[in-house]
């Protein structure tokens, strides 16, 4: 979820600065701008989920769960929606939103609460996913494409090698200081979970028409899916 945040970020800045001159000063704005983006979301999520946190504490509602559920539903969503009000990004709010939560605000449910809260945010994720994974699935016939062979084999021949620089170095460091180490079964796992492409595709159907052109557009829309 991290890196899905990351992309959303980067993707928004990167379409900020996109029809400037490449410099030092514009990737050093540009840099800038990630940054900040980055670090402002996250605090929205944080400050949100630790408000949320002190709600749960200190008002009695332990003796009506729908009620806690409820305000844990809303409170979670309120990050999101400022921070895409700031125009900063509402993922990255909302992922370290959830991780706040889960330290701090879980337990100060009731524990019928901490059940229904656990396995109604489950089954909306599951929801939400199948029906991303449907409109990728009819989004093979729902659009024109146009296809570049080159493309899109470079394309998961990079992403394939850029996840394997990723995963395989990371996974030996961290392998000295876990006591449980990473197998490399669970290394290969990680490394070929990266081709899944949902918001990659996402971003790319968003991308501007005057920016890209129609052509260029449909071909990464093509390539990403």
């Amino acid at each position: 979820v991290l890196n899905d945040a990351v992309a959303i970020v980067l993707y928004r800045t990167v379409l900020e600065f996109a029809e400037r001159e490449v410099s030092l000063g514009v990737l050093a704005a540009a840099l800038g701008k990630f940054l900040a983006m980055f670090l402002l979301s996250a605090l929205v999520g944080v400050l949100a989920a630790l408000l949320l946190s002190l709600a749960l504490k200190h008002l009695n509602l332990r003796s009506t769960p729908s009620l806690e559920l409820s305000l844990v539903v809303l409170g979670s969503y309120a990050p999101y929606a400022l921070a895409e009000a700031l125009e900063l990004s509402g993922i990255m709010s909302i992922l370290f939103a959830g991780i706040t939560e889960a330290h701090f605000s879980h337990f100060n449910l009731s524990s019928t609460s901490q059940i229904t809260v656990q396995q109604t945010f489950r089954m909306m994720a599951f929801i939400a996913e199948t029906c991303v994974f449907v409109y990728l699935g009819l989004a093979v016939t729902g659009f024109p494409h146009v296809v570049k062979a080159s493309l899109v084999v470079w394309s998961i021949l990079l992403i394939l090698l850029g996840r394997a620089v990723n995963i395989y170095p990371l996974s030996a460091l961290v392998n000295r200081f876990r006591r449980t180490k990473i197998s490399r079964r669970f290394q290969f796992v990680m490394w070929f979970s990266g081709l899944r492409g949902a918001i990659a595709f996402a971003l790319a159907m968003n991308l501007p028409h005057e920016v890209f052109g129609d052509e260029p557009r449909r071909i990464l829309i093509t390539t990403t899916l």
